[in-house]
């Protein structure tokens, strides 16, 4: 892939891309993951064709146009967000915390520190609600409290 390619999709994902860190299901670990939502399946097939990832249809809804998404996660999402953050303007800072994600770091104080880039990169999205994410007053103290678990800030 040439700089002219990358430069291109770094554009595209800083208009329509999403940098997240998950925690899925059963699980202890954050996940890095990048993805861009968009009603053109060409050009998500274009972008497959490039970088690989995964490919989501959405639900078809009546007299609605069909949307697709294309998922980039883990060592795959890293890789991409070291790529790409020269060339991103709006999502640079959130590349920045993905590129320097650690997989695998199950330890409390590990996963603090991943809850705080968590939480770093929603507020960068101006996102006002974080599915499962919540901060919690206790005895004076603050907490994050991720699916259950709480962490002290």
């Amino acid at each position: 892939m040439d700089q002219k390619q990358v430069a291109y999709i770094a554009g595209y994902l800083d208009a329509k891309g999403t940098f997240s860190i998950r925690k899925p299901q059963h699980t202890l670990l954050l996940s890095p993951s990048i993805s861009i939502t968009e009603g053109n399946k060409g050009m998500i097939e274009h972008l497959q064709g490039l970088l690989g990832g995964t490919i989501v249809p959405s639900k078809p809804k009546p007299r609605k146009k069909p949307i697709y998404q294309i998922w980039w996660g883990g060592r795959k999402a890293i890789a991409i967000a070291c790529l790409l953050k020269p060339h991103l303007i709006l999502k640079r800072e959130q590349a920045e915390i993905l590129s320097t994600f650690k997989l695998g770091n199950g330890t409390e104080e590990g996963m603090r520190q991943k809850v705080k880039q968590y939480i770093h990169i929603a507020t960068l999205n101006k996102q006002k609600e974080i599915k499962h994410l919540r901060k919690v007053k206790r005895h004076g103290e603050t907490f994050i409290e991720l699916d259950g678990v709480l962490f002290q800030l």
